[in-house]
């Protein structure tokens, strides 16, 4: 009971701290922990017993999302094991297996029990989503593993809550299916959308939501997933008539192409989120590290760290004034540490310290994580000469730079920038890559002349590759001679649209490089508001009449505000657009969860640009200064790494811009 009792007020911190301010919301992560636990261990820990736990891959990234190891040991599991590989009999515990519904799944778990001495003493099979007919088949054929099945149930839970607001469907291949060019692609796209709305169907039913579905009018795409979704929830709800959704304030289902802001994911943004998943190796939430005492440690960036949570929305400026604030409180406030400092020994109850110690440990294991973090960002800022990358990022898209000065001659400081990072030995092309990005949606595109001044100084393939194919998300990147002189007319067109999307605040402190919000932040406040455009992002199925004469007639204000907006962007998310959801869900008082099949740094997301094409390379996996994966990842020590599907290669083309030039 006291065990219980310590995870609910832990549950109840972590979604105050999450960024939902007075939002009535448990978080998806811990809707998803209590589900999980609910339905396959609840009866386990009612009765006292003891199970085994057996996972495959797919199985273990979604429970290490939502649950910690001590979450899985307080529901009366013993051991957990990996189903492909050999494992230890325990002929009087029962298995619970938690799987994905595949045939060589069902196969592993019936070798378990079969022959004379099965390895455990009964089966309870947990399918993480729908089970195919086949596997039904499979499963009938065999009469001596019929005999010891307890359970054989589908849990439908096929997302990875790795936040309170946050999810993935984790389907790295998915972002080549929906933007490539390739014949391929086109082939799989209605069986990824039809995945993906599966997938999404499942973190719905976890919320209990039945919502309205909302897409951006302009993508084929999204229109597709978003009849595709209704129609999968609502067979969904004939083949289980038991489950019944909220009735009252429904939510609404927003699906986005990533088309509607590519910038996003390629911007320099400077906030402790993002600068970490680009500057540091982070693998599963986990980053290696230096001691002032020269010894290699590891810190943790997960939801489970409470210090992350704090920082990880800061702008980089404040961060450090922010830890050595913590240091100094958590100095002043703990025994143990004053003890330490204290040369009085008399009159200390050693009992209570000795009780102190693991909760103050972890402190300090936390503080020394987010420090050797912010250090090592900063000093691999510097080296990279981010800071000038990111101010030119920010002029080119304002129109203005932080004196309110026009921006005078975009492609002479481009060229000037990228020969200065080409020089410095400790740029990384993916940098150069990003900027001139950034530079083709500011300003229109480049010229033929411009454009060949530009690879030379990206100085890599595949980066020049990736730049090439910035025009399937809907960027232009090479334009007539004509082009310039409308590029910078649409430059002073787009200064003045962000002007109107952020004014400053009188008295609010000015923070240099956060002048730029993603596109999907408007999007979120817009609908916060009742102001998002229905031509625009119109209904799959019109909500009641009465309802939109609600919002018609302006009566937003005297609503509660209760019903729950759910974003997907379709292909991938930037950790800036993470950061937008928890400030607009903040902001507005309203519960927003946000998801797509991956969170990609800017790197990464610069080597799968670079694969969209079908001449061209898979995505690099090499890293330098970067991350091999977001801050997301393995809470129960099981790591598992996803199972990728990339596309195929037949190498990168000689000349990425052949297809446009001449």
């Amino acid at each position: 009971r006291e065990r219980e009792r310590e995870r609910e007020r832990r549950e109840r911190g972590m979604s105050s701290s999450s960024g939902s301010g007075s939002v009535p919301s448990q978080g998806l992560r811990v809707s998803t922990r209590k589900r999980l636990l609910g339905d396959m261990f609840g009866g386990f820990a009612q009765n006292g017993t003891h199970v085994v736990l057996i996972l495959d891959p797919r199985g273990t990234r979604i429970l290490n999302a939502a649950c910690t190891m001590r979450d899985i040991m307080d529901m009366g599991v013993t051991v957990v094991e990996k189903l492909e590989l050999v494992r230890q009999p325990f002929p009087d515990l029962d298995a619970v297996y938690f799987v994905e519904p595949t045939t060589e799944n069902l196969d592993l778990i019936i070798q378990d029990f079969s022959g004379p001495k099965p390895k455990y003493a009964n089966c309870h099979t947990f399918f993480l989503s729908a089970i195919d007919q086949h596997v039904l088949d499979r499963f009938s054929r065999n009469p001596d593993f019929v005999r010891r099945v307890k359970t054989f149930a589908e849990i439908n839970v096929d997302y990875e809550a790795i936040e309170e607001r946050v999810f993935t469907l984790n389907r790295p291949s998915s972002f080549y299916t929906l933007y490539s060019d390739s014949e391929q692609a086109a082939v799989n796209l209605e069986r990824e959308l039809s995945q993906i709305a599966r997938q999404l169907v499942t973190a719905c039913v976890t919320l209990k939501e039945y919502p309205y579905v909302r897409y951006m009018g302009s993508s084929d795409h999204a229109a597709t997933l978003a009849s595709t979704f209704l129609a999968e929830y609502e067979t969904f709800m004939r083949d289980i008539p038991s489950y019944k959704p909220i009735q009252e304030n429904l939510g609404t289902l927003l699906i986005l192409d990533r088309r509607v802001d590519p910038l996003a994911p390629v911007y320099h943004d400077y906030y402790m989120q993002t600068l970490a998943n680009d500057m540091l190796e982070i693998t599963d939430g986990i980053f290696t590290f230096t001691t002032s005492q020269n010894r290699p440690e590891t810190g943790v960036l997960l939801e489970t760290n409470e210090l992350w949570r704090a920082c990880r929305h800061k702008h980089i400026a404040h961060v450090t004034g922010f830890l050595d604030q913590y240091g100094r409180e958590l100095e002043q406030s703990s025994s143990l540490a004053q003890y330490h400092k204290s040369k009085q020994r008399e009159g200390v109850n050693i009992r209570d310290l000795v009780k102190q110690l693991p909760a103050y440990r972890q402190h300090v294991q936390n503080f020394a994580s987010m420090s050797s973090a912010s250090e090592i960002i900063f000093s691999r800022e510097g080296q990279r000469n981010m800071r000038r990358i990111a101010e030119l990022e920010e002029d080119l898209l304002m129109g203005l730079n932080e004196d309110g000065e026009s921006v005078r001659e975009p492609f002479t400081l481009l060229i000037q920038l990228l020969r200065e990072l080409h020089e410095n030995p400790n740029s990384i092309p993916e940098d150069r890559a990003r900027l001139a990005m950034v530079y083709c949606k500011a300003v229109g595109g480049l010229t033929p002349e411009q454009q060949s001044q530009v690879v030379d100084l990206l100085d890599d393939l595949e980066c020049s590759t990736s730049l090439a194919n910035f025009h399937l998300l809907g960027v232009p990147v090479l334009v007539p001679k004509a082009g310039r002189k409308h590029g910078m007319q649409k430059l002073s067109e787009s200064a003045m649209s962000k002007k109107k999307r952020k004014q400053r605040v009188p008295g609010e402190e000015i923070v240099i490089l956060d002048r730029w919000e993603p596109q999907i932040q408007t999007i979120m406040e817009q609908w916060c508001q009742d102001e998002l455009p229905m031509d625009e992002y119109p209904f799959v199925k019109q909500p009641p009449a009465e309802e939109l004469t609600q919002r018609s007639a302006g009566r937003r204000r005297q609503r509660k505000k209760t019903s729950r907006l759910i974003v997907y962007v379709l292909g991938c998310l930037s950790q800036a657009e993470l950061r937008a959801a928890y400030k607009v869900a903040e902001k507005e008082e309203r519960d927003i969860i946000i998801g797509s099949s991956q969170i990609v740094s800017g790197t990464e997301f610069v080597h799968m640009v670079a694969s969209l094409s079908g001449n061209s390379a898979a995505p690099s996996t090499r890293r330098v200064g970067g991350p091999s994966s977001s801050s997301s990842g393995s809470r129960t020590g099981l790591s598992q790494q996803p199972q990728t599907t990339m596309p195929p290669s037949s190498g990168v083309a000689s000349d990425p811009f052949s297809r446009f030039n001449g």
